[in-house]
């Protein structure tokens, strides 16, 4: 049995990647003879389930297979928490296999077999196995519901989106097909908005599950169910199955008591419509274990691993380091030894100092920059970062510098800056804002330069930087504001 899929069926490939989404520590794996060992719940999935009851040994991960040829007889599992059917999926989170590095990881381990078996032998072998795929909920949960962090939902409508997720579904599928498998389990997505991070977000009556997010992933479930006709269709000699997840996590909700369990009110939603264990914090754990982490933390500062995890979500957003600046950046060093980062001597688990200026890096300013809440020094200009600064800047209430000039970035200038309130420079210069200047601006009483020159700016100059009895030079030039200069400002 090979296993492709996210951390529904993940069983610790993601253990040894520099990621977010990993659970190889309690409370996961607490009834799990193995203890943690990567999987996403308290014990087995349901791909050690489905194992047993066909009469094979708990799968090996990927990692695992490569020190182990005999073990890939019984199978392999290449699922990966965050990973989806788009590589772009997931890609805050940070390490991940998406369906395509799966579906490569896969031919790897062909290429052993066939070596080990000889290729008569490996047709027989690969016909009689079986595929099992799990994907398709990252890709709306860290994808296409997420419009702050990707721009999938700009540039496709709903149904577009799903067409996009099944074609590309489609081709690995077929990869897979073409190099002799011939029984596939196809599983579709669970009512996502029955989660609790939709029900809390959007302060659903008791009873009710978010309808709209619902119907947005109903459309894949739709055309995947589609696809299986079609693919058994055209391909004779092979299986193609469809899982209804959203109908069988949607009667354990409805019907409780069905399952050994109680408590859980009905959902009231369209049953037609095509549950994640992901919340709010993401695909990597449960509240139970986030709070077991942060207490963790609290008692063992010399273990705080806050600052190192968002760097490497930091990293994680950058896609071109032509450098080689984050090359150091990995488990040989510690975090702070890394090129670029400064850490406190009084708090030596703390970053104080982040400069990678002119390393032409190019990608996006993670949200976790937002927890290194000891910056005192970001300088990352003259580089290629794009898209929306994050509004988590404004976490960081002990900032005095930042200089984010000459790179691409757009969208607004984030109102929560005025909670910097030690920002003394503020560089946001030589980028492609086209925006009012933000008024909460003018709350930074301790702000002494400001340059926001070589924009596209519209609208006024607010007369509230005027309040600024420190503020000695701002830079406003090339840019397309109108009005006059403000008075308070001479």
């Amino acid at each position: 049995m090979f296993v492709f899929g996210d951390s529904l069926v993940d069983n610790g490939n993601n253990n040894n990647l520099y990621s977010f989404a990993k659970a190889n520590y309690f409370p996961n794996g607490i009834d799990f003879y193995q203890g943690p060992s990567g999987r996403f719940c308290n014990g087995k999935t349901a791909v050690d389930m489905l194992g047993e009851m066909l009469g094979l040994p708990y799968l090996p991960t990927f990692v695992q297979s490569k020190s182990n040829v005999s073990a890939i007889l019984s199978g392999v599992n290449y699922a990966s928490a965050a990973g989806g059917i788009l590589d772009e999926t997931g890609q805050q989170a940070g390490g991940r296999f998406s369906l395509s590095q799966q579906v490569m990881n896969f031919k790897s381990n062909m290429n052993d077999l066939r070596n080990e078996m000889g290729p008569n032998n490996l047709t027989q072998y690969l016909a009689k196995s079986i595929v099992l795929m799990v994907l398709g909920s990252n890709d709306y949960l860290n994808n296409y519901l997420q419009p702050k962090s990707y721009n999938s939902s700009q540039n496709y409508t709903p149904q577009a989106y799903a067409d996009l997720l099944l074609n590309h579904y489609t081709r690995q599928i077929l990869a897979l097909h073409s190099v002799g498998l011939r029984k596939f389990f196809l599983a579709g997505i669970g009512p996502l908005g029955c989660t609790p991070y939709y029900l809390a977000q959007n302060r659903t009556p008791p009873g009710q599950c978010v309808s709209s997010v619902n119907e947005i992933l109903g459309l894949f479930n739709v055309g995947l169910k589609s696809l299986v006709d079609q693919l058994n269709g055209n391909h004779t000699g092979a299986i193609f199955l469809y899982g209804n997840a959203y109908g069988a996590i949607g009667d354990m909700i409805n019907n409780p008591s069905t399952y050994g369990t109680g408590g859980a009110r009905p959902m009231r939603d369209p049953p037609t419509a095509g549950v994640h264990s992901s919340t709010i914090l993401g695909e990597n754990a449960d509240p139970s274990s986030f709070l077991h982490d942060r207490v963790s933390e609290a008692a063992n500062p010399s273990r705080n691993e806050t600052d190192r995890l968002a760097l490497i979500a930091f990293k994680g957003e950058i896609y071109v380091h032509p450098n080689g600046v984050l090359s150091s950046w990995n488990d040989s060093l510690h975090f702070c030894m890394w090129d670029g980062v400064t850490c406190s001597k009084r708090h030596p688990q703390r970053v104080t100092a982040l400069n990678l200026t002119r390393q032409k890096l190019g990608g996006y300013l993670s949200p976790h920059i937002g927890n290194l809440s000891f910056l005192s020094y970001i300088k990352l200009s003259n580089n290629n970062f794009q898209g929306q600064i994050p509004e988590e800047i404004g976490h960081l209430q002990r900032l005095p510098y930042l200089d984010l000039g000459n790179n691409s970035l757009n969208g607004e200038i984030p109102i929560n800056l005025r909670q910097c309130s030690e920002l003394r420079i503020l560089g946001l210069y030589g980028n492609k804002f086209a925006v009012r200047i933000p008024l909460e601006l003018g709350s930074l009483s301790k702000l002494t330069w400001l340059d926001l020159n070589t924009n596209s700016l519209i609208g006024h100059i607010p007369h509230a930087l005027g309040n600024h009895s420190s503020l000695i030079g701002l830079s406003l030039y090339i840019n397309e504001l109108d009005g006059n200069i403000p008075q308070d400002l001479g």
